[in-house]
């Protein structure tokens, strides 16, 4: 795992050759950059697996953007940290995550899976142990049980009604790649 800006990656041009991105596309400011980013550090053929909120029929069902709909309602608690760069998670339609990876990628396999209860149960831990009890720590406490659930449910193969897309994508290679 790396901690660091999503547009300035410490690693070098061209060494990595498989980046998995979870829970990271969804939050940065500058999409766009980032995925600039990760063309920059995976070598050209080499892989990144990004795995995102899906935009279908249940992406209502956002744990981080309910919670901010209920903090701003109810004008109690604060905001999530894990939106603080945008301040809602954003959720990606097929097209817009292919349009958004090309031309650096090319994508070789889109999955679909989930049916949120995974972003149920944590917003269940969000709005008890945030939101009532203001005990961050219990909350975080709780997330080794919800990540299990959301592995879980990754077999669940419901088509547009899933909640999380996942693809794997190819670092194109480039003319001026090829060249000695």
């Amino acid at each position: 795992h790396i901690v660091c800006n999503s547009w300035a990656l410490p690693l070098r041009t061209g060494t990595c050759a498989r980046i998995g991105c979870t829970g990271v596309l969804e939050n940065v400011r500058d999409d766009e950059a980032f995925v600039a980013e990760l063309a920059r550090v995976v070598r050209p053929a080499g892989h990144v697996e990004i795995r995102v909120p899906f935009a279908g029929p249940l992406a209502w069902l956002d744990a981080f953007n309910l919670y901010h709909y209920l903090v701003e309602v109810s004008r109690r608690g604060s905001l999530p940290r894990e939106t603080d760069e945008v301040g809602w998670r954003r959720h990606y339609a097929l097209a817009d995550l292919t349009n958004l990876l090309s031309p650096a990628f090319c994508v070789r396999k889109i999955s679909l899976s989930g049916a949120g209860i995974g972003e149920g149960g944590r917003f269940v831990a969000l709005l008890i142990f945030r939101w009532l009890l203001r005990r961050d720590d219990l909350y975080h406490r709780c997330l080794p049980f919800i990540r299990a659930i959301e592995r879980a449910e990754s077999a669940l193969r419901l088509g547009r009604f899933s909640t999380v897309v996942t693809i794997v994508a190819e670092r194109a290679v480039t003319s001026e790649q090829e060249s000695p």
